[in-house]
């Protein structure tokens, strides 16, 4: 090595000496733009350069200017922050229309079927079928977006990812639902329906329509919360589902604010048409905002959701780079060394070295880098196969992968509920038991607010007691857009108070909170109170979309199987819906035809619920304790085979 740099520094000192020899009005810095010139142009004599000094005042000015134009760090500090929180909203943007179509369905799915002569205790059952197909549907389709390779060249991963293609079918889906839906009065007097008094064909429209409503809702939201361990970093996967649990806010305060203003409006047809209609609308903007944004499915560049911490981070670059500029103005360099750097720029590449003097270095440096490997393989054996624990996490994580596509999607199921991480199975029993709840005020809220709280009737023959009941229907429509204010507020400042509390005791006391609100619904009878309970239920809602989905993407950042067990977790919304649609029509009879009290029951899961979230567990102590059982394996692995 010190042959070859003696090699060099000798071809330098003959540059340095060529150039001393020219005189100083002749001497002439080499620029990069010389090189469209010939080679021997590069060494004429121009008369017209200018001297060292000016040389000297000009690189002085240029840095000046430079200083000058470059932005100030806290300009690109917000810059960096507002770019940052636009990149992490990204996969919200598909949720929010979903979460819009999705507090309409709440809203007046179970109204728009009385109205189409339902009865009460039979639309329970109209709300079997969407667990139902929830509960298999989406399992198989984060199974199959799982075992899609994006690497393998034309398939559709490859093109379009593995998460994309589905939540655009979804979408697609999603859209025809909701037309078909709000149209289904029309549609039947296309098949005999008078009106009035035969309704039978639109109440199967509307029945079948909302069964494949809610399935396109599941099919978008299932590779949307896989998508965000694709393509998040793991360390803000708390903050994404808090940005998540906004956009379910935004979207239930514009679909329930829409329903309260257009819903039966007689200036729009006095249906939901034109509520619906807006809704797809917005569903088709949204989602293919988010299609675009997310071309490729790579990770995101978010450095940090502080403010402070980039604005300290961008003070310290500034500081350094302001310390070296001055250095520049206050010394420059003198004009024989600021063209010994100028002409060592331009100067061309040391010969190389003869042969015989080449192949000794080659030799030695070759020594030098097995020396070093043997000294890297010693000391990683010495701290426990440091060294080797990337390659053989990798090799083994490689491994696994090729395991995991040879076995079939039932296999990999009963695998995946059989090894579900602890923190995942804790989690879903508390959500679980928490969807009692939401699911029972998704069914019969508005309802309950029609019938017990504004005293009105859908099958009256009494318009006021009608009207009343529209009138009720539209006023829980307000308040849950006050809850869904309530939520979206609660989604963002839950992520700080995990930070502080941890996730167990933050989901109890929400857990608490909504029992105890779900259980005063059947003593309220006052616009004012049900306004407040039905605004005061937004917190289960921001919980269920922030605590239990941070524990699950956090828990399976590091894996390989994010979907499989996102869609597993999803399973703890869609069984509780099943057992809801089951026993609700009979709650009902069984308390004089009263739906507050399968409110009441949904009260008492929460109030269990609360107790299963004293036992969770965190994801990060969990997941450090996973890491040092592998490395404690690893070493064992090491130690046996010598």
């Amino acid at each position: 090595m010190s042959i070859e740099v003696e090699h060099v520094i000798d071809h330098e000192d003959n540059l340095i000496a060529a150039v001393d020899e020219l005189p100083n009005g002749n001497r002439r810095p080499m620029n990069a733009g010389d090189d469209d010139d010939d080679d021997l142009q590069k060494h004429d004599i121009v008369e017209d350069s200018p001297t060292p000094s000016n040389q000297s005042s000009s690189g002085s000015l240029d840095s000046l200017q430079m200083s000058r134009t470059k932005k100030h760090p806290l300009s690109a500090s917000y810059r960096e922050w507002v770019h940052n929180w636009a990149q992490i909203s990204i996969p919200a943007i598909g949720f929010l229309g979903c979460q819009l179509s999705l507090a309409l369905q709440n809203g007046f799915v179970t109204p728009e079927l009385e109205e189409l002569g339902i009865s009460e205790n039979l639309v329970a059952y109209c709300w079997l079928a969407p667990p139902i197909t929830g509960t298999i549907v989406q399992p198989l389709i984060g199974i199959t977006s799982d075992m899609m390779d994006p690497n393998v060249e034309g398939s559709m991963a490859h093109k379009y990812g593995r998460r994309r293609p589905f939540v655009a079918l979804g979408c697609v889906m999603l859209v025809i639902c909701l037309l078909l839906f709000s149209n289904a009065r029309y549609i039947g007097l296309l098949f005999g329906d008078d009106g009035e008094t035969s309704t039978a064909n639109a109440a199967i429209v509307a029945v079948v329509s909302f069964w494949f409503l809610d399935i396109s809702i599941n099919v978008v939201q299932a590779p949307l919360r896989a998508l965000v361990s694709d393509v998040i970093p793991s360390r803000f996967h708390t903050t994404a589902n808090g940005v998540f649990g906004f956009a379910n806010g935004f979207g239930a305060i514009t679909g329930y604010a829409l329903g309260y203003g257009i819903a039966y409006n007689e200036k729009l047809g006095g249906g939901l048409s034109a509520l619906f209609a807006i809704s797809a609308f917005i569903v088709i903007c949204t989602s293919t905002l988010m299609l675009w944004l997310t071309k490729g499915e790579h990770l995101l560049p978010i450095t940090s959701m502080s403010l402070s911490e980039i604005i300290a981070k961008n003070y310290a670059q500034d500081a350094t780079q302001t310390d070296i500029e001055q250095q520049q103005l206050l010394h420059p360099l003198p004009p024989h060394e600021q063209q010994h750097s100028d002409v060592l720029e331009s100067a061309p590449s040391p010969e190389p070295l003869p042969a015989a003097v080449q192949a000794p270095v080659v030799a030695r440096v070759e020594e030098e880098n097995e020396q070093e490997n043997d000294d890297d393989e010693n000391n990683a054996e010495e701290a426990g196969a440091a060294g080797q624990a990337p390659q053989l996490q990798r090799r083994d994580s490689e491994i696994e992968v090729v395991l995991q596509m040879q076995k079939s999607k039932c296999q990999r199921i009963k695998e995946a509920l059989y090894t579900m991480p602890r923190p995942i199975s804790r989690a879903f029993m508390v959500q679980f038991w928490l969807y009692f709840g939401l699911f029972s005020s998704y069914i019969y809220l508005t309802d309950w607010f029609g019938k017990k709280v504004t005293h009105g009737s859908p099958h009256s023959d009494d318009e006021a007691e009608v009207d009343a009941y529209h009138f009720g229907v539209r006023l829980a429509s307000i308040g849950l857009s006050f809850g869904a204010v309530f939520a979206m507020i609660g989604s963002m400042l839950l992520p700080l108070v995990i930070g502080v509390c941890g996730y167990r005791w933050t989901w109890f006391f929400c857990m608490l909170f909504y029992g105890v609100m779900l259980l005063m619904t059947p003593f309220c009878n006052s616009i004012n109170m049900g306004l407040v309970i039905v605004t005061c239920l937004g917190i289960g809602q921001a919980a269920a979309m922030v605590i239990g989905w941070s524990i699950v993407t956090e828990t399976v950042a590091e894996g390989d199987q994010k979907g499989v067990y996102t869609t597993l977790f999803t399973t703890s919304h869609t069984v509780p819906e099943l057992c809801v649609a089951l026993i609700a029509g009979q709650l009902i009879k069984l308390f004089d035809n009263q739906v507050s009290a399968v409110l009441a029951v949904g009260g008492v899961a929460a109030l269990f619920g609360a107790n299963s979230a004293l036992y969770i567990v965190e994801p990060k102590k969990w997941l450090a304790k996973q890491r040092w059982l592998k490395r404690q394996n690893r070493i064992l692995r090491n130690r046996q085979n010598g």
